[in-house]
Formats: C-alpha cells, sequence, structure tokens
C-alpha cells in the first residue's frame, strides 16, 4: 500500500512532493524527467508552483504512480482546480474533488471550512445556535432557516461548525456556539478563496428573493449611487467593514436571547468606468470595454 493517500490532499503539487519523498529515490526526480523525457529543472518548476503540470506529464505521472481509474480522476481534478483559467472551471472541479472526498471519508478542517466558506445557510445555522429554543434537530433546523434547506444539508452544517470549534457541547451535551477557530495554511486558502466567492453569490440571491418573501417590518433595501475619487474606494470599504463588524460586535456574546436570524450585507460595486483625474490624460484610462474612458459607445 502506497504510504501516501492521494484522497488526503487537494493539491497536486503537495501530492506530488510527498509521493516523491515516500520512494527514497525510486524514481528520483532526475529519473523520472528522465522516463519522462523533459529536465529535472522542469520537474522541479511544477513541483515549486512556477510552472503548470502538462497532459502529458499528467500522464506520465499517473502512470509511474500507479494510479488506479478511481484515482486518476481524482489527480486530474486536482490539476483542474489548480490550472483552471477560469473561476467557474475552478469551481466546478472543486466541487467534484470535494465530493470524492467525502465518499472516501477524508474529512478533515479543509472541508469544514470549505463548507462554512461555500454554504449561506451554514452561519445562519450558527446564530440560530445563539436564539432561544434553538434545537438540536437538522428537520426543525432545516424548516427553520428561510428559505428552508433539507435535514441531509443541516446535519451536515452542524457537524461542519463541530469540526471548526465554531459549536461545541457545554457540560450537560448542549450544543452552544463559541468562538471560531480557522485554520490558516495555504491549502485551506485556496479552497476557501474559491467558496466565499460561491457563498457571495448566494447571498445576494437570497437578497433578491428576499424582496418579495419578506415583510417590510423584517427587511431593508438601501442604495445610493455616488461619484467618488479613485484613491477614496479603500477607505468606503473600511467604513463600511467597520459598521458590519460594529452591529455584530453588538449582539457577539448574546446566547439563547436571539429571536430571528438577520442578514446584514452591505454591496459596492462600480457602476461606471473610472474617469480621469483633472490632471489625467484621459487616453490613458481604459474603460471594462477596452476604450479610453468617456468614448465608450451607448449601444453595440
Amino acid at each position: 500500500m502506497d504510504p501516501v493517500n492521494l484522497f488526503d490532499y487537494t493539491d497536486f503539487r503537495a501530492y506530488m512532493r510527498a509521493w516523491f519523498e515516500s520512494r527514497n529515490g525510486r524514481p528520483s526526480i532526475r529519473g523520472f524527467a528522465k522516463r519522462a523525457a523533459c529536465s529535472p529543472a522542469a520537474i522541479s518548476s511544477v513541483l515549486g508552483g512556477t510552472r503548470d503540470l502538462p497532459p502529458a506529464l499528467v500522464e506520465h505521472f499517473c502512470t509511474v504512480a500507479q494510479l488506479d481509474h478511481e484515482q486518476q480522476a481524482y489527480f486530474l481534478e486536482l490539476v483542474e482546480f489548480e490550472q483552471a483559467p477560469t473561476r467557474p472551471r475552478r469551481r466546478a472541479a472543486l466541487d467534484r474533488i470535494m465530493a470524492v472526498r467525502r465518499f472516501q471519508g477524508a474529512q478533515r478542517d479543509i472541508d469544514a471550512a470549505f463548507l462554512l466558506c461555500s454554504r449561506w445557510y451554514v452561519p445562519a445555522i450558527l446564530e440560530l445556535s445563539r436564539c432561544v429554543g434553538f434545537r438540536e434537530d437538522p428537520a426543525w433546523i432545516a424548516a427553520t432557516i428561510r428559505p428552508p434547506i433539507t435535514p441531509a444539508e443541516a446535519a451536515e452544517a452542524v457537524e461542519a461548525l463541530i469540526a471548526q470549534r465554531a459549536l461545541r457541547r457545554d457540560e450537560a451535551g448542549v450544543l452552544r456556539p463559541a468562538a471560531m477557530v480557522w485554520a490558516t495554511d495555504r491549502e485551506v486558502d485556496r479552497i476557501a478563496g474559491v467558496g466565499v466567492a460561491t457563498f457571495h453569490r448566494d447571498i445576494l440571491a437570497r437578497a433578491s428573493e428576499a424582496l418579495d418573501s419578506a415583510t417590510k417590518e423584517e427587511r431593508h433595501f438601501s442604495t445610493v449611487c455616488i461619484a467618488v475619487p479613485t484613491a477614496d474606494i479603500a477607505e468606503i470599504k473600511a467604513s463600511i467593514g467597520r459598521f458590519i463588524e460594529g452591529v455584530a460586535g453588538r449582539y457577539a456574546d448574546d446566547i439563547a436571547r436571539g429571536e430571528q436570524v438577520l442578514q446584514l450585507s452591505v454591496q459596492l460595486i462600480p457602476m461606471s468606468d473610472r474617469m480621469p483625474s483633472p490632471n489625467e490624460d484621459q487616453s490613458s484610462v481604459i474603460s471594462s470595454s477596452g476604450l479610453p474612458a468617456g468614448n465608450v459607445p451607448a449601444s453595440t
């Protein structure tokens, strides 16, 4: 049995490095490169992250590592996740990777972190645990969340929250919210980064649905269009962050006093191309269309 379990990895480079180390030089990187008809420097660049792994080397490595059909498919997904040119392709590969990991029983902090970062209802369930009358019952949780989710999704979310130590059991065995401990290594950052984008897309979709499903007393939408200097955008974002942190901090210690879980979202998005400043050559400012700002055609 290979001492390096492929399904423990979400980074194909990390797996390849571990595999070579486990072989004690049989084959060495130099020997592998010779059989693959490439230079040892090329292999070292792949392992170091400065060069992509081409299809021919993917196939050669799978053969040398004696990966079976299922392992080869998983390894190809790892390569796709790392090297795909678009975010949708990376996200699709990541979804398949996580599905295989669950099937293989490779649950680790990284899987819990991904779930927390990619599913809109997970933080909602964490906050629900702060409310009076919270029940550790997947069916009850699923029906209480708006819009409703499935009991299986609720159970998986609770498991992830426990794994990330965001939920813990008190002396009586009752689930209580606790400080969340996040893993911060590179592997988690890579995975969570893709999940966060999905999280925000889902949150925006939920906000759109709330325009029709929530009462006026429950919801609040405010929108303002403002013309600002580009240099001030960073401070505007920081001010929004301070506002959200202030509201969240106000209720951070309220356990068993909450009565409803709310979602606070603030969207700050560009609604025009950037115009040149008074002392800036207009031709140097390129719009999203690829034309100088101010010269974008009204229709195409």
